[in-house]
């Protein structure tokens, strides 16, 4: 019989601090994402749109692409692991987070866009 999973519990407001520069002091992986996979959420204030996105994707590598969309065409950016001559490494922890986070949306409160308005 499979072990099951626990709640996570949330974190003490006075903990937030230590446990945040826990995990920038820390090389990880979040096992709940896959690489070569985009996690994309669309922003809050789209007026109906369905315009503006934030995606993340990690490759193969462990570097983070960063894609930005809104009505006025698409940006991207790269944070480079520290083997990969990456210089913004605390960045690329934060988005590996941000990345579950969106995932985490994305399963718990899915967005569903209409057909023909993107």
């Amino acid at each position: 019989m499979p072990k099951k999973k626990r709640p996570a519990l949330p974190i003490p407001d006075d903990r937030i601090p230590e446990t945040v520069a826990q995990l920038l002091a820390s090389e990880f992986w979040l096992h709940s994402l896959a690489p070569d996979t985009g996690y994309s959420r669309l922003h809050d204030d789209h007026d109906g749109t369905y315009q503006g996105t934030l995606r993340i994707i990690f490759d193969r590598m462990g570097d983070a692409h960063v894609i930005a969309t809104g009505t006025n065409g698409l940006v991207m950016l790269r944070f480079r692991t520290s083997g990969g001559g990456g210089v913004s490494l605390n960045t690329r922890k934060a988005l590996l987070i941000l990345a579950e986070a969106i995932r985490k949306d994305n399963e718990e409160r899915p967005i569903t866009v209409p057909t023909g308005t993107v």
